[in-house]
């Protein structure tokens, strides 16, 4: 039979009575005539349990500073180890030149080594087959055979060194790949390089999450589910990421516009110009797209806009005329009249107005060849570059403030659904689409799918009453609206209970409704944000998967808990048998043999719970081996491993 855990059995309720019986039922021992003998039940369980169940004793953990630093050094060694070896193999043979690089191919050795052979245990595992340590724990472990470093020793060092170790990893890994992709050769192996690369601090912080949250989990709530642990290990991961990702600084118009300006005079100053030619072609382009008899321009119906044509011509003309180039300014300065033009309360010129602005803003982004007449080839490609970025973020601004002015100016007025009904006319419009960066591209159309939930809170949103903008609307919603109101619901029905059932629908309508017009708006800013120039707050998804994985390996070393049984040494059973050998059945006195016991017990490491003499396991255990005819087992039981 397995080894009876009689203290367990005792905590849980049971009397000895109950446990003697169970366990002489187990083992076909005679509890009644033990009893009958004079002996107590705790002598009897004490007798089946085997000669005597000790007690594995440890030293109090160690929580000195020092052995927090060992834990630390001890979870970063492995990454030293490996940047250590591959800047030496890399770096002596080519006078420490390629020790930079020899660093980074060591530590990105070792993660893919750790990663393989955490995808083959995995697989190990389905097969019930044995799990090969990681070779960041072999590297590890050589360290601590040797005295260097610590292992953890308590549930808060254990979480420490996971921490430290999750970072270390990330950082490394990070740098790993940011330094090969430098030498890599561009192409499909140097993209994913740069990818895995990107945001070391946020990887970092990425690493300490996936591996402090199930370790957390695991040593002070028990939680060792392999699921629950993966868990929690993909939401550390993602906090930890979320926290170090740095968040977008919002970019005003005129800090855009002070930008292009300056970036126009640069271009200027290194003598960046349009040939005016190239300028009289696009103005004769404009005036044949307006041509078209399904775009419908009248020059008497539309003046405002014949004026913004005239203006360009003009412009055309008189440099032209006096065989000089147009400059980067003058083309701004017409945007400038096509956009002020835009603004007539004429829908056919808006219409209009923003056809000729698309036009000018994709020639200036993407200019025909031998348009651009440039003083300096070098300076005046960088800085064209720049001038076409400044360019093109106003331009996408402008058309974003404009979705939100015509949603804002709609019968319903600003709200999700006028946004969404806005922003579904551009993503049905190829034209507008293209003047959109891909990734405001992207959330324009996840705007008008309502994706993330909008759908969800404007449906919800329609149980709620709708709220009224002029007098004559609130007349007519009165009768509507108090059926979805508390008040309303009790003067019809006369039930409180109906009552209150109407006031939770009004009020979780209303509120699903105010949150769906907050998440539209603010998605809607984000994209303004993005259109100049700020960063997008983006999760470095692929690299805190990476990390997440590294983390989804057994602990590196648990705690020792109460009451965990270990093997009794082979060199002590042996001790045991050879006691009995030389001292025969029949005459062993209690306190002999008790005091062999105490000593064995303590070159070993273990003790008993209670003094020998007095512990009624022994004392039994001695009356039966004294008696010829008792079977008696000389066995010692597995022992629990217990702190002091």
């Amino acid at each position: 039979m397995a080894k009876f855990d009689v203290e367990g059995a005792r905590r849980a309720g049971y009397t000895d009575a109950e446990i003697a019986d169970f366990l002489a039922g187990e083992e076909a021992f005679d509890a009644a005539a033990a009893r009958e003998a004079g002996y107590t039940d705790a002598e009897i369980i004490g007798y089946i349990s085997g000669p005597s169940t000790p007690v594995k004793l440890e030293p109090e953990p160690d929580r000195s500073a020092a052995q927090y630093a060992g834990v630390i050094s001890s979870a970063l060694l492995p990454y030293a180890t490996a940047a250590g070896a591959g800047a030496l193999a890399t770096g002596v043979p080519t006078g420490s030149l390629g020790a930079p690089l020899g660093a980074a191919a060591g530590v990105t050795a070792l993660g893919v080594a750790d990663l393989g052979t955490l995808l083959y245990n995995l697989g190990a595992t389905l097969f019930d087959a044995d799990n090969v340590k990681l070779p960041s724990q072999t590297i590890r472990e050589g360290y601590l055979n040797a005295g260097i470093g610590r292992r953890p020793q308590t549930p808060e060092q254990e979480v420490l060194f996971r921490t430290v170790e999750g970072a270390g990893g990330g950082l490394s890994g990070a740098s790993a790949f940011k330094e090969l992709s430098r030498t890599a050769t561009p192409g499909v192996t140097r993209n994913v390089m740069q990818e895995l690369g990107r945001g070391p601090g946020v990887q970092t912080a990425a690493g300490a999450g996936a591996a402090a949250a199930p370790t957390i989990g695991r040593e002070y709530a028990g939680i060792e589910n392999p699921l629950a642990q993966f868990g929690l290990s993909v939401a550390g991961g993602m906090t930890g990421g979320r926290i170090a990702t740095p968040r977008a600084t919002p970019v005003s118009r005129e800090q855009l516009v002070s930008k292009a300006a300056s970036d126009y005079r640069r271009a200027e100053e290194a003598g960046v110009q349009f040939d005016a030619a190239a300028i009289a072609d696009l103005s004769q382009s404009i005036r044949r797209s307006l041509s078209d008899p399904k775009v419908q321009f009248d020059e008497v119906l539309h003046p405002r806009v014949n004026r913004v044509l005239q203006r360009m011509e003009a412009v055309v003309a008189d440099a032209e005329k006096n065989n000089t180039p147009i400059s980067f300014s003058q083309l701004e300065l017409l945007r400038r009249v096509a956009r002020t033009a835009g603004s007539s309360l004429d829908k056919d010129e808006r219409r209009l107005i923003s056809n000729i602005i698309r036009q000018l803003d994709e020639f200036v982004g993407a200019p025909p060849a031998n348009a651009v007449i440039a003083g300096d080839a070098v300076d005046a490609s960088r800085y064209i570059e720049n001038a076409r970025k400044s360019w093109r973020r106003m331009s996408q601004m402008d058309a974003i403030d404009g979705m939100v002015e015509k949603a804002t100016n709609s019968a319903e007025g600003l709200s999700a659904n006028s946004l969404r009904s806005v922003a579904r006319t551009v993503a049905n419009n190829p034209n507008k689409m293209r003047s959109f960066d891909p990734d405001i591209q992207k959330q324009i159309k996840s705007l008008v799918r309502g994706s993330g939930g909008l759908s969800t809170l404007q449906t919800v949103g329609m149980l709620g009453p709708k709220i009224p903008k002029t007098a004559p609307d609130m007349i007519r919603a009165i009768p509507g609206a108090s059926l979805l109101t508390g008040s309303g619901t009790a003067a019809y029905s006369g039930s409180p209970g109906l009552a209150a059932a109407g006031l939770t629908v009004a009020g979780t309508g209303l509120a699903s409704n105010a949150a769906a017009n907050k998440l539209a708006l603010s998605r809607v800013n984000k994209m303004a944000n993005q259109a100049g120039g700020a960063p997008a707050r983006e999760m470095f998804k692929p690299q805190i998967a990476a990390q997440v994985a590294q983390q989804l390996d057994t602990p590196e070393t648990a705690p020792a808990v109460d009451a965990k049984t270990v093997a009794i040494p082979p060199e002590m059973q042996a001790e045991m048998n050879d006691w009995f050998n030389q001292n025969p059945r029949g005459a062993v006195d209690l306190k002999k043999y008790s005091d062999f016991r105490r000593g064995l017990d303590e070159k070993y490491g273990f003790a008993l719970n209670n003094p020998y003499e007095n512990d009624p396991g022994i004392k039994y255990f001695v009356d039966q081996y004294n008696n010829p005819k008792a079977a008696v087992s000389l066995t010692i039981p597995k022992v629990n491993k217990m702190r002091r």
